[in-house]
Parts: C-alpha cells; structure tokens; sequence
C-alpha cells in the first residue's frame, strides 16, 4: 500500500502539460505581426527585422516578435491571439510565460479574454532587472515572466489598451482585482505601456502550460503501481 500511495504522489506531480507555444516565425523576414503567426496586434515585425538583432539567449536567432513605438495612434504595444482557445476543462494551475524585452521599465501585462471580457495581471517590468535590456536596436538580454492565471490578481479592462491612450490616461482598468473568471479563455496575449516615442518592445516565446488533468495523474499512478506489483511478482 505504501508503494501505491508513493506512485500516485509522484503522479500528482507529473510535468505540467504545454498547450500552446507561439515562437513568432513570421514567412517572410520582417512582416507585420497578424501575417503568418496567428497573432493580431500593433505595427511590430516577426522575422528579421531591419536593422534589428539579438544576441543574448534565449533567442539569438531572428525570430521574434518586436516595435519600435514612434507616435503611431496607438500608444499601447499589444499582441493578442484566439488560435488555441483554453479550454474551461484544461484550465488547471494554468500559467502564461513570455520571454520579453524593454527599453524602459514601463511595465506590461498579460491579457486574458473570458466571457466577452477581457482582463489585464498584474503589471510586471517596472523593476530594475525584471524587463530584459536593449541597447537601441540590439537586444541584449532577455527577461522571462510567468503568471499562474488561476491565482493571480485580474484587473477587467474597462476602457481601450489597444487602439487608445487610456491606459496613460488611467481608464484602462478596473481597480479591484479579482481572480479570472471560470470558463474558457477564448483570447489571450501582451500588452506593454508606452507614454513617448522611441520605446522598445520584444517577445519571444509566449506559451501555455497546465497541470495533467486528474483522469490523466490517476492513469500514470495505476500504470506505475501496475510496473511494481508486476515486479514483485517476478
């Protein structure tokens, strides 16, 4: 009995499960961000773009998304995607994780959509060391950020990140957190503040992971226990 509980504990601490992954391998060097990704969002390029380079992990190749904010009438960097829904039965210790760059330590958020509604985390990237380093057109280290998005604080967008300057100008944003909301998560994404020109964005790496869902734990802690009565057996 001992040996049964053991393997359903090791089970119960099985790998979590990666759902989604987008690296931003664009089909042509430098296009815009919604050609070829799945993604929808501002003017950045995926690929090489001109006059961009890397040269800190975990990405040394030109494969990445980045913007150059220069007054455009969106003040906001943003990225969003609905290709690979997460499902309301998938999400368990459900997590966002992004390899991102900045210029400035504005600070970003992940984005989540649920019920028609879509919620901002907590901002990250204002720190000293927590936002990745870019030296003009070089990025030259590379920050990773995670959010456990059962257990973090959400703020509901109350105005308009993507198209307007409501974010700079405090409308952007519920003040009370909550958790998100149950249910599917029909879109999912980034979003980094800007408030002059000549800021830097860069992300790599945006992926999704989830812990087994209990059917699948209990499975691999009964073919375990299965290997050992097997061997005692013998």
């Amino acid at each position: 009995m001992a040996c049964a509980v053991l393997v359903l504990a090791s089970a119960a601490q099985a790998a979590p499960v990666q759902l989604y992954q987008e690296t931003f391998v664009g089909t042509t060097p430098g296009e815009a961000l919604n050609l070829g990704t799945g993604w929808v969002g501002g003017t950045g390029k995926v690929g090489t773009a001109t006059g961009w380079t890397s040269t800190a992990p975990p990405d040394t190749s030109d494969d990445w998304f980045a913007r150059w904010y220069e007054g455009e009438s969106h003040c906001h960097t943003w990225g969003t995607t609905a290709e690979r829904p997460i499902l309301s039965a998938e999400r368990t210790e459900t997590t966002f994780t992004v390899d991102w760059a900045r210029g400035i330590a504005n600070g970003a958020k992940f984005l989540a959509k649920v019920g028609g509604t879509w919620y901002g985390s907590e901002t990250f990237g204002t720190g000293a060391n927590d936002h990745g380093t870019v030296n003009g057109s070089n990025i030259t280290g590379w920050a990773t950020s995670t959010v456990n998005v059962e257990t973090a604080n959400w703020y509901a967008m109350t105005g308009n990140v993507f198209n307007t300057y409501d974010w700079r100008d405090s409308k952007a944003w519920s003040t009370t957190p909550t958790l998100l909301p149950a249910g599917t998560i029909t879109d999912f994404g980034f979003v980094a503040y800007n408030d002059s020109n000549s800021q830097v964005f860069a992300m790599d790496n945006f992926r999704v992971e989830a812990a087994p869902e209990p059917a699948t734990m209990a499975l691999l802690g009964l073919g375990g226990l299965g290997l050992i009565l097997g061997r005692k057996r013998k």
